[in-house]
């Protein structure tokens, strides 16, 4: 997470039937909220994924919801993205350029924002 823009990562998709499609994982800020930001001692991220519900590779089984929250881990490992990582094939970028390519995406496509 180190190496992550200021608003977070985008990914694309590998395998599967989402393959092709945007992942986005939006740092959470707690901007205003001091006494909250006290008390959340690592970084907390929400993905967001092209569908409501993400599954296996093979369409079958469950794999987590949209939107997920989770958080740093030791070692900038672990967690969902290395999930999503491993069992999607998602290809991930740090650059800001990317994320604001897949949020543009995701208002238009996905939250119907114009």
């Amino acid at each position: 997470m180190s190496q992550w823009g200021p608003r977070g990562i985008s990914g694309t998709i590998g395998i599967g039937p989402q393959a092709g499609k945007y992942v986005i994982a939006e740092l959470v800020t707690f901007e205003g909220e001091r006494r909250l930001r006290r008390s959340v001692h690592q970084p907390l991220y929400v993905l967001w994924f092209p569908a409501e519900s993400l599954t296996e590779p093979d369409g079958t089984a469950f794999l987590m919801d949209s939107p997920a929250v989770d958080g740093a881990r030791e070692n900038d490992s672990g967690g969902l993205i290395d999930l999503l990582t491993s069992r999607l094939g998602v290809r991930w970028d740090t650059a800001d350029a990317e994320f604001e390519r897949a949020l543009n995406w995701y208002r238009e496509h996905i939250w119907g924002e114009v």
